[in-house]
């Protein structure tokens, strides 16, 4: 009842039904009738308005038992009619939830197994799209391995290609470069010897000991060159007996360094020898030491300039049984990334150094000799200082070795000798016949040129490139003769040179070239070439060439001095505008017009304005034209006096002195000398004016 009064008032409306229905209830069972029946309404009333069915089958029910317990059957039946009625409507409703709840299970259960079987298909359509995706992936690994392997296939296939196509270059370039080392001796050979059956019966020849020299050191040359190929061959495939000796070795290194004293004075070259020890003896192969140090002086001595140093630096190391030898020069430096394969069989690079034009086997062979001696050699080569090869020898004294009794090897020819005093041409100019410019780094074969050559033409000799267009700037030769393969400079770029100097671009310039081929005669034409020759060298085509393109120059000339001095012919120089002498020449000559007032110092502005000396200026002009510089500008001078006494009736006075001439007398001579007549009986002449 507490509870039934503490709820009454509050908002929890189904609690307070079961307490007033429960107080109903007892009412009913203790009898108080009234009570229950007043507390059974109150909650039916509250049951409709909330329309709570279970509330009102309860309420109906106990009604009914109330109405039971009054006696009163009818209302008693009614009541509990009512409450069945609610019973079966919220049984039913009961049913219906549980049906309902069975189907949304039933349906649930079919959508979780046919959920279960999507997720299994879908599981294995990802697995097998995983690995699809795999097998891809594992096809393209595959396929990328085999296209880098391919790749990498092809790549070595085309080093192995270019290694190929790089070795025969090389060995085209050795086959060149060693028949250039054969073809020069051979070529003297024969050509002497030419000449001596030619002039054998002509005791007047005061060269035969000269040309008898030069044939024996070729010969050797020849058969040392012969010698150190069967030498390399031989130690390539360890064919050769080695024939070692015990000796003291300084004397032999000293004798060795003796026999290239007189090259290296000739090029004045400070040579010097110096040694820890004075003498030390060991076994040691003589032929081997004297090839070893002919190739590194020989090479040191060829790159080294006027005025250098070589030096050979003997340091005898008895207590660790070393000999150590350094060869060290200050000339043309080996460039940094030649130094690795400085020694390797056939290895030509760029730098000038490496522009040899020997054999190409000489410090291959020089290290495979050092080796065979089981000693060591390497090379160091610094701008500004020059290069040193540091060669190592054991120091050895074996019982079973002979004895060395004295040195008795000849002396070693050198390579390239430059020739004595007495096999050279004197080097004078004599402007009464063309002078001639040879060119080439052996002497031997400059002189057999010059000697072919030096009874119709006074020969100058070069055996450097660069020395040779200074003495082309300052002699002007008509002519010059120059060999293809050199170091320093190729004959190519030598051409190149004369052709693109505006003081010698008109010089003729004939290469000599032992590779005879399309390839090199354009290219010798592209350089400006006149004519390239073939070696070995034939007197008779080499006097004929000469003969013909000095023959070439003079019409040449005339043509120049024809169109140059006779301004009134302008067709001509129109015809021949292009050529580079017509454009100096008429420089020259707009210049002798615009300083005609200045004619005691015409020749030096001539000269100060194209950018020569006047030796050089008069050397040009005069192998252009034929004319000194002086007559030359006389000859100008003549013909614009003669357009004004064609074109005009002035005095001739005012005419000279607008030619320049301040001296009429002398003006009036120099005309009657040029053209035949005096100024005064030209201007009489009816002219036509154009």
């Amino acid at each position: 009842e507490s509870a039934y009064n503490t709820l009454h008032h509050t908002s929890d409306r189904l609690n307070w039904l079961d307490a007033c229905f429960s107080l109903g209830s007892l009412n009913i069972i203790t009898g108080h009738f009234t009570d229950a029946e007043n507390y059974l309404h109150q909650g039916l009333k509250v049951a409709n308005e909330l329309n709570l069915p279970n509330y009102l089958e309860r309420a109906h029910l106990l009604l009914s038992d109330l109405h039971k317990k009054e006696g009163n059957a009818a209302a008693a039946l009614e009541e509990h009619s009512i409450s069945d009625l609610y019973g079966n409507a919220l049984r039913k409703t009961r049913n219906i939830h549980r049906i309902t709840n069975y189907r949304v299970n039933y349906e649930k259960e079919l959508n979780k197994a046919e959920l279960n079987t999507l997720t299994a298909h879908y599981k294995n359509v990802e697995k097998k799209k995983q690995n699809s995706i795999n097998v891809i992936l594992i096809s393209l690994l595959f396929l990328l391995g085999l296209f880098i392997i391919l790749i990498q296939n092809y790549r070595l296939r085309i080093r192995k290609k270019e290694a190929v196509l790089e070795l025969e270059k090389l060995k085209s370039g050795f086959y060149v470069n060693i028949s250039q080392e054969f073809m020069t001796p051979v070529n003297i050979i024969i050509g002497l010897a030419e000449r001596f059956k030619k002039n054998l019966f002509n005791k007047s020849n005061n060269n035969y000991l000269v040309d008898l020299d030069i044939l024996s050191r070729q010969s050797e040359n020849l058969y040392l060159l012969i010698d150190e190929i069967s030498m390399m061959a031989a130690v390539q495939e360890n064919e050769k007996e080695v024939n070692k000796i015990n000796g003291n070795i300084i004397a032999y290194f000293q004798y060795l360094f003796e026999c290239f004293s007189t090259l290296a004075e000739a090029k004045r070259i400070e040579y010097t020898f110096s040694c820890n020890v004075s003498e030390l003896y060991m076994d040691y192969v003589a032929d081997y030491l004297r090839i070893i140090m002919n190739n590194l002086l020989s090479n040191a001595i060829k790159y080294s300039t006027e005025n250098g140093r070589l030096s050979v630096d003997v340091n005898c190391n008895i207590m660790n049984k070393v000999c150590k030898v350094e060869v060290t020069d200050t000339g043309v430096v080996i460039s940094e990334k030649d130094l690795p394969y400085i020694f390797n069989m056939f290895y030509q690079s760029e730098s000038e150094r490496s522009k040899q034009n020997g054999s190409g086997i000489g410090l291959t062979l020089t290290k495979k000799l050092i080796e065979k001696l089981q000693g060591t050699i390497e090379v160091k080569s610094v701008v500004g200082k020059g290069s040193r090869f540091i060669f190592t020898l054991p120091i050895k004294n074996e019982d079973m070795i002979q004895k060395e009794k004295s040195i008795t090897i000849h002396h070693s020819p050198l390579y390239d000798t430059i020739a004595a005093e007495e096999t050279q041409p004197q080097q004078s100019v004599n402007r009464e016949i063309p002078v001639l410019l040879i060119l080439g780094e052996n002497s031997d074969m400059n002189y057999f040129i010059a000697s072919v050559l030096r009874e119709k033409y006074d020969v100058l000799l070069d055996t450097n490139g660069k020395e040779a267009i200074q003495t082309a700037n300052e002699k002007i030769p008509d002519f010059i003769v120059s060999d293809v393969i050199m170091s320093q400079m190729s004959g190519y770029d030598f051409c190149k040179e004369i052709k693109n100097s505006g003081a010698t671009n008109h010089i003729p310039v004939v290469l000599l070239s032992i590779i005879n081929t399309k390839k090199e005669r354009i290219e010798g034409f592209r350089c400006g070439a006149d004519a390239i020759l073939p070696k070995p060298i034939q007197e008779d085509e080499l006097m004929v060439v000469i003969d013909q393109l000095l023959s070439t120059r003079r019409m040449i000339r005339d043509k120049y001095e024809q169109i140059m001095t006779n301004i009134d012919k302008r067709n001509d120089y129109n015809d021949v505008k292009n050529d580079a002498n017509i454009e100096f020449l008429q420089r020259v000559t707009d210049i002798i017009y615009k300083e005609i007032d200045h004619a005691d110092s015409i020749i030096e502005i001539l000269a100060s304005e194209v950018c020569l000396s006047s030796s050089q200026l008069n050397r040009k002009i005069k192998a252009i034209t034929g004319m000194t510089t002086s007559n030359y500008i006389l000859k100008v001078r003549l013909n614009k006096a003669k357009k004004h006494l064609i074109k005009s009736q002035k005095p001739i006075g005012d005419i000279a002195m607008e030619c320049g001439f301040s001296d009429f007398a002398y003006f009036s001579r120099s005309f009657k000398k040029e053209f035949g007549m005096t100024p005064t009986s030209f201007q009489r002449l009816p002219h036509s004016v154009n």
